[in-house]
């Protein structure tokens, strides 16, 4: 699975605007594979908090 954000915004200050500077945007994507649940190890048990 792909995830993809884009994000577009002013800039912190308006001087910027005043000399014709485009608003900031990036970009940033991740790929999500998930692990098959048949080769997960069994970790259940009983635990205890000291």
């Amino acid at each position: 699975m792909l995830y993809v954000v884009n994000v577009t915004y002013r800039r912190a200050f308006g001087a910027g605007g005043l000399i014709g500077l485009p608003d900031v945007a990036t970009s940033a994507s991740t790929v999500l594979r998930n692990q098959p649940y048949g080769e997960q190890a069994d970790k259940s048990g009983v635990g205890h908090c000291a």
